[in-house]
Formats: structure tokens, C-alpha cells, sequence
């Protein structure tokens, strides 16, 4: 990503603000924020472009130092309030995701022989 000012990142379609620790993608889609004190990331899959503005932003927040406090899914631009689906790693929210894929399978496994 490159800086267009100072603590300001932006890259196709997506921006990350290092001094208010915000991510919008499109400009109106937000990721990123700050909740409650706690730096929150939404690794809702909204499209395959936001998921690469989303690796983009933690790759960045990454060599910035900018530890994720909590990993959300949620459909909507992250509010002031933390959603439901709320994680403290990465690794629980994608084993969250790989049980859910998993149950899905079986259930249309099941139908299909039903």
C-alpha cells in the first residue's frame, strides 16, 4: 500500500488510516476500528475483492506493529458496538469457519441422500 499522507495508506479501492487505526473499503465498508479501546478486524468475506483489501490492511497492519485485539465476522461496516461473532485470534475465528464449512457439507451430503 502506498502513503498518501503521513499515517494514511491507501491501494485500489481500499484505505487504512495508522493514526485512527481505520480500513474502508470502497470508501464506505469498514473493516477496521476501534472498539471499546480494542483494535477489531472484520474478516467477513464481503467479496473476493474486499478479502484482498483485507489481507492488504493486515499485511500492513502487521510491519506497523498494529496488534488485532478481535476478529469478527459480520456482514455490516463495523459500528461503535462489537458484534456477536466475536473472536480474540485469527485461529478461532477460522475454526469457527472451517466447522461451519464442514456442517454445511454434511447437511448437503445428508440431503443428497435423502
Amino acid at each position: 500500500m502506498k502513503q498518501r499522507a503521513p499515517g494514511v495508506y491507501f491501494a485500489s479501492n481500499v484505505t487504512f488510516d495508522a493514526r485512527t487505526t481505520t480500513a474502508y473499503s470502497y470508501g464506505w465498508w469498514c473493516f477496521v476500528r476501534i472498539i471499546d479501546g480494542q483494535v477489531v478486524f472484520n474478516r467477513y468475506p464481503y467479496s473476493p475483492t474486499t478479502c484482498r483489501h483485507q489481507s492488504k490492511v493486515q499485511y500492513l497492519m502487521d510491519s506497523l506493529g498494529i496488534k488485532v485485539d478481535k476478529w469478527v465476522l459480520s456482514l455490516d461496516s463495523l459500528s461503535s458496538t462489537l458484534p456477536e461473532l466475536c473472536f480474540d485470534s485469527l485461529e478461532a475465528l477460522q475454526e469457527y469457519q472451517r466447522k461451519q464449512r464442514n456442517a454445511r457439507a454434511k447437511a448437503k451430503r445428508a440431503a443428497k441422500r435423502a
